[in-house]
């Protein structure tokens, strides 16, 4: 009956929203790639009951790999990986769906392929975010299967919460990677280091090498500052501060104090940068 209809429409609706909020719930959770893959197969699947399922990514060759799968074989990976129906600089990618591949002219090479693995249907569903195609979703059917507007609108939504997760996250793993890079030049670099609020000289970070030629430690030329370690009678140090601020950089030779008082001369330069937050700091570099 037509009560019943809407019954179960209804009830199919609701489920596909407790996936959705279920799949973002987690994904907002998830601290690798590689999870929120999982996680996006795991929704794929039961939101319009797909039997199988895959994400490919261009990779910096811009071709489109797998990475994550769902009862597919080795064997149609390897054959269908490199297959993208956009471009890697496609703006306006949209989704295909088709019902029966072999009704399907530009997957002919692909269909002994795509027959052999028992696929009838498919969905190409593009992955992007902010304007740039990142990848592709790919949905399976053993059966000739017609995509409804349910199945389209639930499928782009996925895709598109996931397309903005894995940038984030691949974004935060580049940030995490970059910055252990760079702790790890700063630890062991022969020069020393220090890291400065430049309008008013207050140090915020000294490595090794800066605490073993100041001969303190990293708290006290912390507790310095810039006033702290400063040969007060150079008369050159105004002259540096200007030309960093005028120039955002400088190289010069400065007088600094050691911890018991004795001055030495040093070669130093020094960059203004503006950190994630937006604030401005500067790097000192000396020897």
């Amino acid at each position: 009956t037509a009560s019943r209809i809407a019954r179960e429409k209804e009830k199919k609706e609701l489920e596909r929203k407790q996936v959705r909020a279920r799949l973002n719930e987690a994904v907002s959770y998830a601290k690798a790639p590689e999870d929120i893959y999982e996680l996006t197969l795991d929704a794929l699947q039961e939101a319009i009951q797909a039997d199988k399922a895959s994400i490919l990514l261009f990779d910096e060759n811009s071709v489109m790999r797998f990475v994550a799968s769902r009862n597919l074989s080795e064997n149609y990976k390897k054959k269908a990986e490199g297959h993208s129906p956009w471009k890697p600089d496609e703006k306006n990618a949209r989704p295909i769906f088709v019902a029966d591949v072999s009704e399907e002219p530009s997957l002919q090479n692909l269909l002994p392929v795509i027959r052999g693995e028992g696929i009838c249907a498919l969905g190409f569903i593009p992955l992007i975010h902010q304007h740039k195609l990142l990848g592709k979703f790919m949905v399976y059917f053993a059966d000739v299967h017609q995509f409804d507007e349910e199945d389209a609108q639930i499928i782009q939504n996925i895709a598109a919460n996931v397309a903005f997760a894995i940038s984030e996250k691949k974004s935060a793993v580049a940030l995490k990677e970059s910055e252990e890079k760079h702790r790890a030049l700063f630890e062991s670099s022969l020069d020393g280091i220090l890291l400065v609020v430049p309008d008013d000289g207050t140090i915020l970070a000294a490595n090794p090498a800066a605490c073993r030629i100041l001969q303190m430690t990293e708290e006290e030329i912390c507790r310095a500052g810039r006033e702290g370690i400063v040969d007060k009678d150079d008369t050159r140090f105004s002259s540096y501060l200007r030309q960093r601020r005028q120039t955002g950089k400088v190289f010069a030779e400065l007088s600094l104090v050691k911890k018991d008082g004795s001055k030495f001369p040093v070669e130093i330069s020094s960059a203004l940068f503006k950190d994630a937050g937006g604030k401005e700091k500067a790097s000192i570099l000396f020897r």
